[in-house]
């Protein structure tokens, strides 16, 4: 499933929103988000786990949903989070995370040491 996170505003003004949002950690995505988790548990043909997943801007917010979420893992791509998602104390409560980063993406080099052009 796949939370339509802009639902009918603009997409800089939205962008925006979220990421501050993002920062707080707090706020109507992470309630559409947290809706669409609620929805998936209550089905009959529920597991017992749930992942989230993001890209680009979902993959900034895949890392602030791994601790304290209720999710199974979560799958960063291509995206980053406010740099408190990557301190060890936040770190500590969360489900793996497993991410993915193309080694060309330009809008990464400043969040990566020593990235080069190979």
């Amino acid at each position: 499933m796949a939370p339509d996170l802009f639902h009918g505003r603009g997409t800089a003004a939205c962008m925006i929103s979220i990421m501050r949002q993002a920062r707080a950690r707090r706020g109507g995505v992470f309630g559409d988000i947290e809706a669409v988790r609620a929805w998936r548990a209550a089905r009959p043909d529920y597991t017992g786990t749930i992942g989230v997943i993001g890209y680009c801007m979902g993959g900034g917010l895949a890392p602030l949903l791994a601790p304290d979420r209720g999710f199974a893992a979560s799958s960063v791509n291509c995206g980053t989070a406010p740099k408190h998602a990557y301190t060890a104390g936040f770190l500590a409560g969360t489900c793996p995370i497993v991410a993915g980063y193309g080694g060309w993406d330009r809008s990464l080099r400043a969040r990566r040491p020593g990235w080069s052009r190979r």
